[in-house]
């Protein structure tokens, strides 16, 4: 059973790591897909805003199950280093732990990270160049 504690420890974090990038996805998804619906009924001049705030939001959200999937990969990492022996099956608490000497990333450095920076330009500039073809 000893031997198959770094195992299950590392599936574990793969299990998590998984849900997150799966839950950013979807988020992508959903957030374009609400975008072109509210694109497709585009009569109000108010609507752009709503339409800008929903992709600000689902970039916040985005921004955050990055920064998570990011701690959790470097808990992935370090575990990967242990002994058998060290296997202590954390999986990441506010609490602090002197085995993972990992700081978390600020949400606001997420947000501006080379992987999400593209998605939302091309969300905005996308958005911005459909208002300005219907408001002709």
């Amino acid at each position: 059973m000893d031997s198959n504690k770094k195992i299950a420890h590392l599936q574990m974090l793969q299990n998590v790591i998984d849900r997150f990038s799966s839950n950013s996805f979807t988020l992508k998804g959903l957030c374009f897909t609400l975008i072109i619906g509210m694109l497709s009924f585009y009569k109000e001049s108010l609507l752009w805003s709503v339409i800008l705030s929903i992709n600000l939001t689902f970039w916040f959200l985005d921004s955050y199950y990055l920064k998570q999937e990011r701690y959790y990969r470097a808990i992935y990492n370090a575990v990967c280093l242990f002994r058998e022996e060290e296997i202590d099956f954390f999986m990441g608490s506010k609490e602090e732990n002197n085995k993972y000497p990992y700081k978390k990333d600020l949400l606001f450095k997420v947000m501006f990270s080379v992987s999400m920076l593209p998605y939302i330009i091309i969300f905005i500039v996308g958005v911005i160049y459909f208002m300005c073809i219907l408001m002709d």
